[in-house]
């Protein structure tokens, strides 16, 4: 199934930020990327209404993932974010589950898995 609309990155590493760009345009979003949680939280506030879902990087320089999470949720307490991180779950995305993220994936991922973990979290829709 293809995906339809924007789909927020926030994530300081370029590498995946080039790699997440393309997975999400192959999978049929249109991507928004930010390179750091200032800059996240800035388009969000601009783009909520079109952005569909929010993939959160857990460890970034300056706001780290749960203070952007935290101020998402603030703008929009309905705001759907699937945390990624290099870390286990338990190591890092725990507190942000706790706290009503909906899902986590692990770097590196699949095409597929991140395209099953969207379409889990946007079927409500």
């Amino acid at each position: 199934m293809k995906g339809k609309g924007k789909i927020l990155l926030i994530d300081d590493n370029e590498l995946l930020q080039d790699l997440g760009k393309d997975i999400l345009e192959h999978l049929g979003y249109t991507p928004v990327i930010a390179s750091e949680g200032e800059e996240g939280i800035e388009i969000y506030k601009r783009e909520q209404k079109e952005i569909r879902a929010v993939l959160l990087d857990v460890v970034m320089p300056g706001l780290g993932g749960l203070e952007v999470f935290r101020r998402l949720k603030e703008i929009d307490p309905q705001v759907k974010v699937l945390v990624i991180s290099g870390y286990s779950e338990e190591e890092r995305a725990g507190e942000l589950l706790k706290e009503g993220a909906l899902d986590f994936i692990q770097k590196p991922f699949k095409i597929g898995q991140l395209s099953q973990k969207l379409q889990e979290i946007l079927e409500e829709e």
